[in-house]
């Protein structure tokens, strides 16, 4: 049985390094061939390999749902999540919206990318864990969620009476912000990192109900991503203390219907949030066209002028943004997205912009060599992770814990992320081993 266990780890191995062997030399061979061929030649390629790529992927992704039990980890469930922002949008775009001047390429490593996700699941870990939160842990976390319901709860309050919705918080983020006192919001900035521990340690279910409240918080003021990610979160730290039945579960709530009547409710968030006129039938027909927003923004750019698009964004950003995303902005207040939505749309005054995306800063790196150093980064921040999680050291266990809904997040967002959820959770991180005793210690 060890010998056979073993012997499956070996080909799991094998099976994922295969893959990103394979999905690497294919996306050079493009490279090479991008460049040897003109311009009709290239045409020619782009039409074999859009759908043929499409289909792989397409393939993947239904194997992968199929078998979602047996692979279920953070690598499948960050390639799920990657497939609906990123992947399938790629597909759309790649085949529906006939992408050009260079942005075509982008799809391409979109699609490719989505594949690699896919097969790292076939090699994880997950160990059982077995440490819990402690009377320290609850005391502490009282107290930084009774300071996150009063800061979302006065931010509700502020947006109400603006108004103009939810835009107040991006039109009026320096009024919102002063509504609600420095400590209360420093404290309550580390909510997130405590909430999730309790689904990665043992807890009571008082406390994990308790945590769930706080993550949906903000769906009150109309932020629907922090939530959808979190959800995430809450599945793949959750097999670390019962991963069979987390399995089960995962295995219902994930089925087809279910996935449907999630999309609708977290569009009718988004429904009453903007306050349409038209009929929500209409609405859904916006909604699931936006999906593909995050990866169709970047066409825009490509059909500037390097002078007037790639030119104006500073790749320095992409490090020096950790300022202001960790709440540091009077050292550095400049951060992707913004550059990024004047150039594509002018003016952002009205509280519409675009979202800045792992894949736009990897570009905003190197046009053609994008693909690398993306899948470089992923590939390193889920060893990273998954190493932390797997840990017997609780200190490296918080530090993933506020890593990975950094890292989910920086698919539509940046790829600083992960650091910036370290540093913001940080005062947590420096006391954790204080915060989790072992199953069985008296306490």
């Amino acid at each position: 049985m060890i010998l056979y266990k073993e012997r499956s780890v070996q080909a799991n191995v094998i099976t994922k390094l295969m893959a990103i062997c394979i999905v690497i030399c294919f996306a050079m061979f493009i490279l090479l061939l991008k460049n040897m061929l003109g311009n009709n030649g290239y045409a020619t390629l782009l039409h074999v390999l859009a759908p043929f790529l499409s289909i792989c992927l397409i393939a993947v992704m239904i194997f992968f749902y199929i078998k979602r039990a047996s692979f279920i980890s953070l690598q499948l469930m960050y390639a799920f999540a990657f497939s609906l922002i990123i992947g399938v949008p790629g597909i759309y775009l790649l085949n529906f919206r006939n992408p050009v001047k260079g942005f075509e390429i982008v799809c391409l490593w979109a699609i490719l990318l989505n594949i690699v996700l896919y097969f790292c699941s076939c090699n994880n870990k997950t160990i059982t864990q077995r440490k819990k939160v402690n009377k320290y842990f609850v005391v502490i976390f009282v107290i930084v969620g009774i300071c996150q319901l009063i800061k979302t709860g006065l931010y509700f309050i502020f947006i109400v009476n603006s108004g103009v919705g939810h835009l107040a918080i991006y039109t009026e983020g320096d009024a919102l912000v002063s509504q609600v006192p420095f400590v209360i919001r420093a404290i309550s900035g580390m909510s997130l990192i405590m909430s999730l521990a309790t689904f990665y340690y043992r807890a009571s279910t008082g406390l994990r109900w308790f945590s769930f409240l706080l993550l949906a918080s903000e769906l009150l003021i109309g932020i629907r991503s922090k939530f959808f990610f979190s959800l995430i979160c809450i599945i793949i730290l959750s097999l670390y203390c019962n991963k069979e039945l987390i399995k089960k579960r995962f295995l219902k709530i994930s089925k087809l219907l279910y996935l449907i009547i999630g999309f609708v409710l977290f569009s009718l968030v988004s429904y009453y949030r903007e306050g349409y006129d038209i009929n929500f039938v209409k609405y859904m027909v916006i909604v699931l066209d936006s999906l593909s927003s995050t990866l169709a923004g970047l066409q825009d750019i490509f059909v500037l002028p390097d002078s007037q698009g790639w030119n104006r964004l500073d790749p320095h950003l992409i490090i020096t943004q950790l300022f202001p995303i960790s709440g540091l902005g009077f050292l550095n207040s400049t951060q992707i997205y913004k550059e990024f939505s004047v150039i594509v749309l002018g003016d952002i005054s009205s509280g519409i912009a675009l979202s800045s995306s792992g894949i736009l800063e990897s570009t905003i790196l190197d046009v053609d060599f994008n693909f690398f150093i993306y899948l470089s980064y992923l590939l390193l921040m889920l060893s990273l992770i998954q190493h932390f999680l797997n840990s017997p050291k609780v200190f490296l266990n918080f530090i993933a814990i506020a890593m990975l809904p950094g890292f989910l997040y920086s698919i539509r967002g940046e790829l600083i992320l992960p650091i910036a959820y370290i540093i913001k959770s940080s005062p947590i991180i420096i006391v954790s081993n204080f915060l989790v005793s072992d199953k069985n210690a008296d306490e």
